[in-house]
């Protein structure tokens, strides 16, 4: 799956709100839902923060999956 995928799955799993989630991370819901939808990307402090609170790494929302290849996000 592509970031954009990863990054609306993993939100969802967390229980956040596109507004939740931007709100936390300090960039407008609108800037999330373009994320959402692959239409642009993160810069690396957005990203970093992305991976902070969702508990992941930049490595498994970006390729999704792990250090050991496993597949980190099903739909």
């Amino acid at each position: 799956m592509a970031f954009s995928d990863n990054l609306k799955v993993l939100r969802k799993s967390k229980g956040f709100s596109q507004e939740e989630l931007a709100k936390i991370i300090g960039i407008s819901q609108a800037a999330l839902a373009q994320y959402e939808l692959g239409i642009k990307f993160p810069n690396i402090i957005t990203a970093v923060r992305l991976e902070k609170v969702l508990g992941t790494s930049c490595r498994e929302l970006v390729e999704g999956t792990s250090e050991k290849g496993e597949n980190v996000y099903v739909k």
